[in-house]
């Protein structure tokens, strides 16, 4: 190890509590907002207690479980990227463990070139996003999520407004072969050439 590497790792280890203690927090109150939104479905961090390691964790890590997890939007890969591109605060990076925050969606970046098949083989669902939570303030993180999440909304029920109109639009069309004036083939509600043969 260089000289100048070392003192590097040391002038971040003199603050390194303060800072994990920052990141520890601000994750806390962004998995309590997460697990109340109802475009989010399902959340993955122990300090939740519908997780398998809950417990494991309290007794491991009781000052907190770290700033990195993962949960699930409605909507899929296309609400993943839409949730991204209406973020403001957090930075759409692959890194994890930095002083801001960050925010990727596996399924359009790193893990682009798989199908959904070998996706769901990976425990990566299309609507997957993973957060590293930084050390700015909370509630500018929770505002951030809140307008990603806002705009997932209206995709979504611009998305079930256009299945309702199809809906509406292929009831309502005449059935195949039928005439719209009636009951009868179209061969023979259509003007005739002459008295005794349609026109075709």
């Amino acid at each position: 190890m260089s000289p100048s590497t070392a003192f590097l790792i040391l002038q971040g280890i003199e603050t390194l509590p303060l800072r994990m203690q920052q990141h520890v927090e601000n994750t806390k109150q962004i998995v309590e907002f997460l697990s109340e939104q109802e475009q989010v479905e399902w959340l993955n961090h122990p300090m939740l207690e519908q997780h398998p390691d809950h417990e494991l964790a309290k007794r491991l890590m009781p000052n907190g479980c770290g700033a990195v997890f993962s949960f699930g939007i409605e909507g899929g890969s296309e609400a993943g990227i839409k949730f991204i591109e209406n973020l403001e605060v957090f930075s759409h990076l692959a890194n994890i463990g930095d002083a801001k925050s960050l925010v990727i969606h596996p399924a359009s970046t790193t893990h682009h070139r798989m199908d959904s098949e070998a996706l769901k083989a990976a425990g990566i669902s299309e609507g997957l996003l993973r957060l590293s939570i930084g050390l700015e303030d909370a509630s500018d993180l929770v505002a951030d999520l809140s307008r990603g999440l806002r705009r997932v909304t209206k995709l979504l029920a611009a998305k079930s407004l256009g299945r309702r109109l199809q809906a509406v639009r292929v009831s309502s069309a005449p059935a195949a072969g039928r005439s719209s004036a009636g009951n009868l083939p179209r061969a023979f509600s259509r003007p005739v050439s002459s008295p005794f043969f349609p026109k075709y």
